[in-house]
């Protein structure tokens, strides 16, 4: 018999009572609570620290913190955890997110298996691609990457013109039709980055191996070849099954240096500079929104200390990879679109109002300004603009080792590249599609929440330090939502009212708590700031990201 709800009015069964007895145990010895002990006051418990007030086993666990002592009126959710962790059933860092939204977080052994099979394959000696081991090819991404998705080369073209060759990673290759593998990489939708952990769509020993475009490794790819005018019209296109090779393996700092140079690599390096910013300066003349926003990279390492790494907004080889990247997802959607293939576009109407964006150097306020205009970017069967890029039409297609959308389209255009038609038909693209849409968008609010998490988790060893803050918003007379510059971090803070967007402060950190996401800041002087490394003269930058995961 299932023991009594002590929420139903009916007060503990004798099975509940012995778990909470267990419980007491467990707590007064300092050990863990034993792996067997715990049953559905255990669960209950959980629910409420998932959960919170929706939890539907609320008043049951919250009877259960009365009955060891505790006061369920405050906090009962941050309660039911820390009394979980004490129990040893979680971590003190565990991410509740992963456990709330069901997120897998390990392979079936057979599925580890499939893919170990499927990693012997090799695809790349296919009769049917085109061999492009011959062209100087290059990869840049940051020294942890290990899902290698794109690889880049160029040469010279007539009259001033570049060509460019855009190579992304064919994992389609590996997979059978409507494998249980396809079908475990549909329903995880995306790769997770987690400042402590990355859980992958597929198995590392396909998704960081064969499937991979490794330095000095032949690979199955799919190569986009395009011509690029000096102005930044593409004048040709042509996609291909291919198989490439890397020669080089670069970080963006490395690509930044080598530039630079004179040699075969920095020619290489510069001939794909050219042609990214041309392509820049032809969707800037279309209106795209050229936004460079703060961002810092958080990290928990192996030995537990917290790595704050800011990006360099300015990086040559990040706007390069970024531009050859939106290039790709133009020229597919051009394709689809002329063939009849059916296809999911990315579309983005046109800023509620216009917004001018201005030269140089993008604070936070000024993203946040302009990014308060825009419409959410949406998924559509019809082709239609992308406001924010600045092109029409377009697609996502470039990172299919790591997004499922990317590995359905572009399993839709190596079909119809070597048979004449497409691998799925409209309705199933877009019952594939959207399904893995909405777990990736729930995958990003999880990579927001646990990057805020860890910076909160960094801070919190810095209490009374003075951090420089960014007015956003002014929320209401004398409270603004403002951003630190260190961390990029948003917060609430009070200040005197009036005071403009834009506007910088010297708060101080009070009692950080990552775990209840509390931020508090005290207003240590009033003085403006100038804006930390403003400067008119800023290089070039990557404006737009969205096709280069990191």
């Amino acid at each position: 018999m299932a023991p009594a709800d002590p929420g139903a009015g009916t007060g503990p069964s004798t099975v509940w009572t012995e778990e909470l007895r267990a419980w007491r145990a467990a707590l007064e010895a300092g050990e863990p609570l034993a792996t067997t002990a715990g049953g559905e006051a255990l669960a209950a418990l959980v629910d409420l620290a998932l959960h919170g007030e929706q939890a539907s086993r609320a008043t049951a666990a919250g009877e259960s913190l009365r009955l060891l002592g505790l006061s369920p009126s405050h906090e009962p959710q941050h309660q039911a955890f820390d009394l979980l962790v004490q129990l040893g059933r979680f971590a003190p860092d565990e991410n509740l997110h992963l456990l709330r939204d069901r997120v897998p977080q390990q392979f079936a052994t057979s599925l580890l298996a499939e893919a170990a099979r499927l990693a012997t394959r090799e695809p790349w000696t296919a009769a049917s691609r085109v061999d492009l081991g011959d062209l100087p090819t290059v990869t840049i991404d940051d020294p942890e990457t290990s899902e290698v998705d794109d690889a880049l080369s160029a040469a010279p073209g007539p009259g001033g013109s570049h060509l460019v060759w855009v190579h992304i990673a064919d994992p389609g290759a590996f997979l059978p039709p409507d494998s249980a593998l396809r079908r475990e990489a549909g329903r995880r939708a995306a790769t997770l980055y987690l400042p402590d952990r990355k859980i992958t769509m597929l198995p590392p020993v396909l998704a960081e191996g064969p499937a991979s475009l490794a330095e000095g490794q032949p690979r199955a790819a799919l190569t986009l070849q395009a011509r690029i005018s000096p102005e930044g019209r593409i004048l040709e296109q042509r996609f291909l099954v291919s198989r490439i090779q890397v020669d080089r393996r670069l970080s963006y700092e490395e690509a930044d240096r080598l530039q630079e140079e004179r040699g075969p690599l920095g020619d290489l390096l510069h001939r794909l500079q050219e042609a990214a910013y041309a392509l820049e300066e032809a969707r800037r003349e279309q209106g795209a929104l050229l936004l460079n926003r703060p961002e810092v990279r958080v990290r928990r390492l192996a030995d537990g200390r917290i790595r704050l790494q800011p990006v360099d907004p300015y990086s040559p080889s990040r706007s390069l990879v970024a531009e050859l990247m939106i290039l790709v997802g133009t020229c597919a959607a051009r394709l689809f679109m002329r063939e009849g293939i059916p296809a999911i576009y990315r579309v983005q109407d046109p800023p509620t109002e216009p917004c001018r964006i201005p030269e140089g150097p993008h604070d936070a306020a000024t993203a946040y300004a302009v990014l308060r205009r825009l419409h959410r970017a949406e998924l559509s069967r019809i082709p239609r603009r992308h406001a924010g890029l600045g092109v029409e039409p377009y697609v996502q297609i470039t990172s299919p080792i790591r997004r499922y959308g990317d590995l359905l389209l572009q399993e839709q255009l190596r079909g119809w590249l070597l048979e004449g038609r497409p691998r799925y038909r409209e309705e199933e693209l877009l019952d594939r599609l959207g399904e893995a849409e909405e777990v990736a968008l729930g995958l990003t609010g999880i990579e927001r929440a646990s990057k805020r998490y860890w910076t909160l988790r960094y801070l919190e060893g810095h209490r009374g330090a003075p951090v420089e803050a960014q007015v956003l918003e002014e929320i209401h007379p004398g409270s603004y939502l403002v951003e630190l510059r260190q961390t990029c971090l948003r917060g609430i803070l009070e200040a005197p009212p009036g005071l403009s967007p834009g506007t910088w402060l010297t708060p101080r950190l009070g009692a950080v708590d990552a775990r209840r996401d509390r931020l508090p800041l005290r207003l240590a002087e009033t003085a403006p700031l100038l804006p930390p490394g403003g400067s008119a003269g800023a290089p070039r930058s990557p404006h737009h990201r969205e096709e280069k995961d990191e």
